[in-house]
C-alpha cells in the first residue's frame, strides 16, 4: 500500500503544479494538494504508511519551479503527523473518520 500512497501524491504534486496558477496566487508557495492527501492517508492508514510518500512530491515540485525541492520536504514533513492527531481526536470523540 505504500506505494500506492506514493503514486497518488506524486501526481497530486503534478496536478498542484498544473492546476495551482489558475487558483492561487503563488501556487507553488505550499504544497497544499499533496499535503491534504498525506493527511487524510495517515489519519485513515496510520503515518507510518505516509513517510515513503514525502520526497517524491518535493522532488517533483521543486523539479516545476524555481523553489528548491528541501522546502517543499519541510513543508510536508508535519503532515503525516497532523493525520496521526486527527485520528487520535475522532477516536477520542467518538467520531468516525
Amino acid at each position: 500500500m505504500r506505494v500506492l500512497i506514493v503514486l497518488i501524491v506524486a501526481v497530486a504534486a503534478l496536478v498542484q503544479a498544473a492546476a495551482g496558477p489558475a487558483l492561487f496566487a503563488h501556487p507553488l508557495a505550499a504544497p497544499i494538494l499533496p499535503a491534504a492527501i498525506v493527511v487524510a492517508w495517515a489519519a485513515m492508514r496510520g503515518p507510518e504508511e505516509t513517510w515513503a510518500a514525502l520526497p517524491l512530491p518535493a522532488v517533483v515540485m521543486g523539479a516545476l519551479s524555481d523553489e528548491r525541492a528541501g522546502w517543499f520536504l519541510i513543508a510536508l514533513l508535519p503532515a503525516p503527523l497532523l493525520g496521526m492527531a486527527v485520528a487520535r481526536r475522532a477516536r477520542r470523540t467518538g467520531a468516525g473518520l
